[in-house]
């Protein structure tokens, strides 16, 4: 594993084992319609809209643009989009961001996020020395909370919040079978239990030492 920055021209390159990880571009984006579909409708929102030109210009625009927020392809040796990481958030002086990841459906259960994570991180600790990432996860989504607790996040607290898929309705969510440990109905509003979980390099697992 290794990592470059520089500031001749260079993008960041993030290098795993079978995988690296750069700044997302513009015409990476146009990879995004090809990604497959979760079909629980918990996970709509992680879906890539099927749409034109003009709204992925538009998704870039408010992806990548900012001060604040950084976002990152995640590649395949033969050039394949099979992820995204967002830091948001980003506190410059205080070393401190939020983490949001999204990887395409058809690629899970494969590995690759526990490896974009592990070099992601190690990066942004060891290259960068930041001191803090967290990160807000949905209690109900067991898959990436297995993930973040073997990279070494650490659970700070819970709370319930509406879901962030307005769409889901409380006729929906009986439709699923869902588990009252982790969704309520009040008022015929979906709320849903939400972790925020952090890393700080003294929490680090998984993540390779060397430099």
């Amino acid at each position: 594993m290794g990592a470059f920055d520089t500031n001749g021209g260079n993008p960041l390159l993030i290098i795993g084992e079978n995988l690296y990880i750069r700044r997302l571009k513009r015409e990476d984006v146009d990879q995004l319609k090809h990604w497959g579909t979760h079909r629980d409708p918990l996970f709509e929102t992680y879906n890539f809209p099927k749409t034109n030109e003009r709204y992925r210009d538009y998704w870039y625009k408010e992806k990548q643009g900012k001060f604040f927020r950084r976002i990152f392809g995640v590649f395949l040796e033969d050039g394949r989009l099979v992820g995204y990481i967002t830091l948001k958030s980003i506190r410059w002086i205080r070393k401190k961001a939020e983490l949001g990841v999204v990887f395409d459906p058809k690629e899970l259960d494969k590995g690759f996020g526990k490896e974009a994570l592990e070099v992601f991180l190690h990066y942004w600790f060891r290259k960068k020395n930041f001191k803090e990432i967290y990160l807000i996860v949905g209690a109900f989504n067991k898959r990436a909370k297995k993930v973040y607790e073997n990279l070494g996040f650490v659970k700070e607290y819970e709370c319930w919040e509406s879901f962030e898929n307005p769409k889901i309705t409380p006729e929906i969510l009986q439709r699923v079978g869902y588990e009252e440990e982790f969704f309520k109905i009040y008022k015929e509003e979906v709320y849903c239990k939400y972790e925020r979980m952090y890393i700080k390099p003294e929490n680090i697992h998984n993540i390779h030492k060397k430099s």
